[in-house]
């Protein structure tokens, strides 16, 4: 299973214009879902991240419904998708929507944002808050991601991306 997420600075486009992204993997075998979320500013980044992670979890939890196999999930995305990919990588989230910590094996973050409102509220002396700053930086910053194999962890520093090769998730079993 492929899940695509649409990039857009968390303020435009939708899953509708992200339809590109199913052709490839499905051709080769694979289950694709491409997901939407609530934008900015009727949604918090916050929100955001608990809504992908939440379509995660309802694909996930419903494998035999639609014929997903028991292979771990690739997720991918571009721009703010490739940022949405760095939190469904964070560890200490799956336990609360109910699914294995291995849900997902694979991330794809393509072109992902880098977070600069922090360090440009910090340099003008303002805090980060509005619509217009990435209300979780700071959370972001302190983020650790695990690897691919689970053994290394390492400190996510404005950006999150880890650029794995899909042919590494290998074909699932339909």
């Amino acid at each position: 299973m492929l899940v695509w997420i649409h990039g857009g600075y968390w303020r435009a486009l939708s899953k509708d214009d992200n339809a590109f992204a199913v052709r490839g993997p499905h051709g080769r075998g694979f289950h694709v879902a491409v997901i939407d979320y609530t934008l900015v500013p009727r949604a918090t980044l916050d929100e955001i991240v608990r809504q992908v992670r939440a379509a995660v979890a309802f694909l996930a939890l419903r494998r035999d419904r639609f014929g997903i196999g028991p292979q771990p999930f690739a997720v991918g995305g571009s721009s703010a998708g490739g940022q949405l990919v760095g939190m469904l990588l964070a560890d200490g989230w799956t336990g609360g929507f109910g699914i294995p910590a291995d849900t997902i094996g694979v991330g794809l973050a393509l072109s992902g944002l880098r977070c600069t409102h922090s360090r440009t509220a910090a340099a003008s002396g303002r805090e980060n808050t509005g619509a217009d700053s990435n209300q979780s930086s700071g959370s972001l910053v302190r983020t650790r991601l695990t690897s691919m194999r689970g053994k290394t962890k390492q400190p996510v520093k404005h950006r999150a991306s880890l650029a794995a090769s899909l042919s590494q998730f290998g074909k699932p079993r339909l």
